[in-house]
């Protein structure tokens, strides 16, 4: 489980460093204006290699994206920091192995809560680009989805998988374990 959810937050954390930050992850990539990659907190020219400056929330034209849409990509960065907070409330588990109250209820629900704002994350994501998307492909652009959305989605599966397992671990855990062996006494 800690290896999944370390995929996943570092995943997570590439997507929010993407274009102009990491140039090779983007989310849309158009040859119109001279070729143009988006990326989260700006976007990046491919002709002359410049980028816009870093904010959230950006507009190349009007009407090819709105800044409103464009701000609700905050909840990656949230999602990433989620996730970062679920990490490490598995430290104590991982130091002590044998950690018999470890907060189990507390990992589910900031598991539970990195899955949800990731799910909500990429549904926004997908919504906005694919809008963007739509936009160029009917002036005439060529356009085509980049690596991040495809990153963010695979992120948000091993979220999905990761709370389902610490929920059936909560709710499940003491009933049909096996007794630890470090006891003095079965029960």
């Amino acid at each position: 489980m800690f290896l999944a959810l370390f995929a996943a937050t570092v995943l997570q954390i590439l997507v929010t460093f993407s274009t102009p930050f990491i140039r090779v992850i983007y989310f849309l990539e158009t040859l119109a204006f001279g070729g143009v990659r988006f990326g989260l907190w700006g976007y990046c020219y491919l002709s002359d290699n410049v980028c816009s400056p870093k904010s959230l929330g950006y507009t190349l034209k009007p009407e090819f994206s709105e800044a409103v849409l464009m701000q609700t990509l905050i909840l990656i960065p949230i999602s990433a920091g989620i996730s970062i907070l679920a990490l490490l409330c598995l430290f104590p588990l991982l130091c002590f192995p044998r950690l018999r109250y470890y907060p189990h209820p507390i990992f589910f629900l900031l598991t539970l809560l990195a899955c949800l704002t990731s799910l909500a994350a990429f549904i926004v994501m997908l919504v906005v680009f694919a809008t963007v998307l739509s936009r160029l492909h009917a002036v005439g652009y060529t356009a085509s989805f980049g690596p991040a959305i495809w990153m963010e989605l695979s992120a948000a599966i091993v979220l999905v998988l990761v709370a389902f397992n610490a929920g059936c671990g909560t709710c499940l855990g003491g009933r049909f374990g096996r007794n630890p062996s470090y006891l003095p006494y079965n029960y």
